[in-house]
């Protein structure tokens, strides 16, 4: 369609189109990438002769870093499109539009960073527990220098996979973040682009 036989809208309504289509397709995309991730660990769960895990630990979530952050710039790309496709704002409304957009990318990220944090607090605290009542079967069932040596043991474990879980989050975490501040420079033009 050509840009004069577009419908115009409201500031408030292009607002509200642009997350409502952000988060539709994220929440689309969300479950294609988890399906994937599940699909991976599946086949590396089950071709363990080949597999260097000192190469996935980190590499993995480096291409998942990756991966995300280009997911994000198409679903801004794909949502604005949609939006504008169809629809047009006044050319002064822009600025507010891009404003509150990025407003709304700000809280996105203060909250994938919260949901992050917490699911990492819970799941730690969980592992701990569960070594916690180990050691305390081991000291019911074995004498008290080999329930020593497995309690040492678990706990060795547990802060070496600690480790890899804050690294390979963290790289994670770096995509999905960097990806969405990118979205903070490019709304603006994105929506002048399709206006």
């Amino acid at each position: 369609m050509e840009k004069k036989n577009k419908k115009k809208i409201s500031v408030k309504a292009a607002t509200r189109g642009l997350i409502t289509g952000f988060v539709a397709y994220s929440i689309l995309v969300m479950f294609i990438f988890i399906a994937l991730v599940i699909l991976i660990t599946w086949i590396i769960n089950n071709n363990k002769t080949n597999i260097n895990y000192d190469v996935i630990k980190y590499s993995l979530p480096a291409i998942g870093a990756f991966l995300i952050f280009f997911l994000v710039k198409a679903i801004c790309r794909l949502s604005t499109f949609d939006l504008f496709r169809k629809c047009k704002i006044e050319e002064k409304d822009i600025e507010i539009v891009s404003g509150r957009t990025n407003f709304f990318y700000l809280f996105c990220i203060a909250f994938s960073v919260l949901v992050i944090l917490i699911y990492l607090l819970a799941r730690f605290n969980n592992e701990q527990l569960t070594i916690q009542q180990f050691s305390n079967d081991y000291y019911d069932t074995y004498s008290e220098e080999y329930a020593d040596y497995l309690t040492e043991k678990m706990a060795n474990n547990f802060a070496q996979e600690k480790a890899n879980v804050l690294i390979g989050t963290l790289i994670v975490e770096s995509g999905l973040l960097l990806g969405i501040l990118s979205l903070i420079s490019t709304q603006r033009n994105l929506i002048e682009k399709y206006n």
